[in-house]
């Protein structure tokens, strides 16, 4: 489910530019900014009654039991429960400032393991985003073929996701990760070499945006997997956050080596150096996992909500 949330994240900036460049057509660029601020403000409201907080984090708080059982009642209207009865979660929980809790013994190396997989697979979708176009249209494309190629690479982000989630349901994280990545690799040398040769660009860039969409929307939810609930946002969010800096990094390097001159193989080449390290972190997580150093949340393994108590 992670997985296919953040998938709809590229099908809205798909929809988005296709609707932009209309609404820019027929009433200005200005007017994008003003319906990109409205749409949120009208969105609040109704996430607020509609998008509760998930029933284990509900349940970590002892003053919200009320909530709880108004959540449950709504998913199973037939379910009675006692009018004393009191949810409690079995998941560790903790208070105050959580991100040192990021770093504590048993959770520093897979923080920052997972710190260097956002940061290197976000260096690479922003290099690829930014530049692919431009790389293939300077190999001979031209300009519609070249967009089209950028649109096979978020075609294959958007299907990947949903085809990576399926095997990860029954593969397991680490082992599709892993082959994920590699993959990545793969294809993207394979772009470098592909020349305007769309028979063979074409499924490569696919496999690519498979790799390196598909592979970071696996990361988000394996980093979900790895904290718990009461420390999960604060995870996700300083991992995405070192990401960002990954995705700064790939736009400015892009431009740097092109005006450094680097041949179009080469410049893929190094791009696909962040796919190998990815799937070295991954390989390490998943050692790490093997020998008791990872403990995956609680009810990632487990329906994290207990049954019923009485107070």
């Amino acid at each position: 489910m992670i997985m296919l949330m953040f998938m709809t994240v590229s099908l809205g900036s798909a929809i988005g530019g296709s609707v932009a460049a209309r609404l820019i057509t027929a009433y200005g660029w200005q007017f994008i900014f003003v319906i990109g601020g409205l749409l949120p403000l009208v969105l609040c409201p109704v996430l607020i009654v509609w998008l509760p907080e998930s029933l284990s984090l509900l349940a970590l708080d002892g003053s919200k039991n009320d909530r709880v059982r108004a959540l449950l009642t709504r998913i199973d209207p037939s379910a009675h429960f006692p009018a004393d009865a009191r949810f409690t979660s079995v998941e560790e929980s903790g208070k105050g400032f959580l991100l040192p809790q990021l770093f504590t013994k048993r959770r520093l190396l897979p923080t920052l393991l997972l710190w260097i997989m956002f940061f290197m697979n976000m260096m690479d979708i922003y290099f690829l985003n930014s530049w692919l176009p431009t790389l293939t249209h300077k190999v001979g494309l031209e300009v519609e073929a070249a967009i089209a190629v950028g649109v096979a690479f978020q075609l294959g982000g958007m299907l990947g996701t949903v085809g990576l989630g399926l095997l990860i349901e029954r593969l397991g994280f680490d082992r599709v990760l892993f082959a994920t990545y590699v993959a990545g690799f793969l294809s993207i040398i394979t772009i470098g070499f592909a020349g305007a040769s769309l028979p063979v660009l074409v499924p490569a860039v696919f496999i690519a945006g498979v790799a390196v969409i598909g592979g970071q929307i696996g990361c988000n939810a394996y980093a979900a997997r790895i904290y718990p609930t009461y420390i999960r946002a604060t995870g996700l969010g300083w991992a995405l956050g070192i990401g960002r800096f990954g995705s700064i990094l790939g736009v400015t390097l892009g431009g740097l080596m092109l005006a450094a001159q680097w041949n179009v193989a080469s410049l893929f080449q190094a791009s696909a150096v962040p796919q190998l390290c990815s799937a070295l972190v991954i390989l390490a997580l998943a050692v790490l996992g093997m020998r008791g150093g990872l403990t995956p949340s609680d009810d990632t393994q487990r329906d994290g909500l207990s049954v019923p108590e009485r107070a």
